[in-house]
């Protein structure tokens, strides 16, 4: 009788051969991951620098804008007070040699001084638009000065007559002189810190925030 015959079974590999599979596949793995690495280095490194521009644009703009100078300016300025302190503004106009000469001051003041200030941490007492002695007798812990074309002094002086012709109030946190530093600040353009900071502070924050 004729023994069946089967086909031969199938050789495996060595087990040499498949490691060098198995090591080759990981190498190749690796190999793709660093690529896939890289890449995305590359494109977080781009994209770093293009917001780095980006910012640098931003925070130039005010300085460039500053280098015109203008034949009038205003200084937003800050000085040791009762409490915390005053933030008031001293405005005029720029002559030929470049000197400064004033115009006039302003700031948001109680009418009735450090009686005012006392009862306006509390409730909303009256306030004006005005110039205080401490404004020309106290030295200012801050100035931050803005040169200003015709336009932007018009402008000024027109925001002035509209605020000293309504009725004001003063609260040390809801209305205080940093609100009126920021009303004229932002009728000019200008990037404006919070009221919350002491008046030292605020100016200081307000030149840095604009170039100054």
């Amino acid at each position: 009788m004729n023994r069946p015959r089967f086909p031969p079974s199938p050789r495996r590999p060595p087990a040499s051969a498949a490691v060098n599979i198995t090591s080759s596949a990981r190498l190749h793995a690796a190999s793709g991951a660093r690529k896939c690495a890289d890449a995305d280095g590359r494109n977080i490194g781009h994209a770093v620098r293009a917001l780095i521009v980006a910012l640098l644009c931003v925070f130039a703009a005010p300085a460039q804008a500053q280098d015109a100078r203008g034949r009038h300016f205003v200084d937003f300025r800050a000085r040791p007070g009762a409490l915390w302190g005053h933030t008031f503004i001293v405005y005029g106009r720029i002559d030929a040699n470049g000197r400064a000469h004033e115009v006039g001051r302003a700031g948001l003041y109680p009418d009735d001084d450090h009686a005012g200030l006392i009862a306006g941490t509390l409730v909303p007492v009256n306030a004006r638009v005005q110039a205080v002695p401490g404004d020309f007798s106290e030295r200012p812990s801050a100035i931050y000065r803005r040169h200003l074309s015709d336009a932007d002094y018009a402008r000024l002086q027109a925001k002035l007559a509209r605020m000293r012709g309504d009725e004001r109030a003063w609260h040390l946190m809801l209305f205080n002189c940093n609100h009126f530093g920021i009303a004229i600040a932002r009728e000019l353009g200008l990037a404006a810190p919070p009221a919350v900071l002491v008046p030292n502070a605020w100016v200081r924050a307000l030149a840095a925030m604009n170039g100054g």
